[in-house]
């Protein structure tokens, strides 16, 4: 990707194009990247730049929101922090540690260059501990077997279920208040019955997570702010 400048609205702009297969333009704002663009290879800038004009007003709205967002991951004194179960908890880099560890309302950071593959790998662990007993006893709730439990990273998707009995959830979910990623299991599990999103299959989620729909308002508010977090950019260690 690219790092490229327009002027949308009286605005400079910043933006990161992909470029790829498609016909035509994509944009999305991502926690981590800001503007991204994908378009096909020869489709010219200046056509590109076209496209951001005619979505000017929802390219500064979803900019004002991740300016919003921003702002979030810093303490107002400016001490980097992270969500972990739907809580703030400070980052502190300490030189006594080699992993991250959670003390008393903080998440120690081992002292590195780069912090970011120790904290994902903290989060990952903790969410495998996590999210397996949790998994098991929907499971069982459910009438549904799991053969596998993967912990994964996607970027757009919060968890899956195959037919063989995978269950894929995403580390990030560890983020989210424990009746958020509750509903997320029950969600994939429930897919088990209906592989589809039929009035059947809401009705199986709500027998088992009668409050859905709050959760899926706090990942639809909060899924910007996740992306944000979890690309750690905001840790640095002196």
């Amino acid at each position: 990707m690219r790092e490229y400048c327009t002027v949308i609205g009286h605005r400079a702009v910043r933006f990161m194009l992909k470029r790829g297969k498609r016909a035509n333009v994509r944009l999305t704002v991502h926690g981590d990247k800001g503007l991204v663009v994908v378009a096909g290879r020869r489709i010219p800038l200046r056509e590109i730049e076209t496209v951001l004009r005619s979505q000017a007003n929802w390219i500064h709205r979803r900019l004002l929101e991740l300016d919003r967002v921003r702002k979030e991951l810093t303490t107002p004194d400016g001490m980097p922090r992270t969500l972990v179960r739907g809580q703030w908890v400070l980052t502190k880099p300490c030189l006594q540690t080699r992993r991250c560890a959670l003390r008393d309302g903080v998440l120690e950071v081992p002292l590195r260059t780069d912090p970011r593959p120790a904290l994902i790998a903290w989060y990952r662990t903790q969410a495998r501990a996590e999210f397996e007993a949790l998994s098991r006893d929907l499971a069982s709730r459910l009438g549904v077997s799991i053969g596998r439990l993967q912990i994964r990273g996607q970027r757009t998707r919060w968890g899956s279920y195959s037919r063989s009995g995978t269950l894929s959830l995403n580390w990030k979910l560890l983020m989210a208040p424990p009746p958020v990623y509750r509903y997320v299991v029950v969600h994939e599990l429930a897919h088990a019955h209906y592989m589809d999103h039929s009035q059947r299959f809401w009705r199986l989620v709500e027998a088992h997570c009668p409050h859905f729909r709050e959760a899926i308002r706090w990942l639809r508010k909060h899924s910007l702010l996740i992306e944000a977090l979890s690309a750690f950019r905001h840790v640095t260690v002196p």
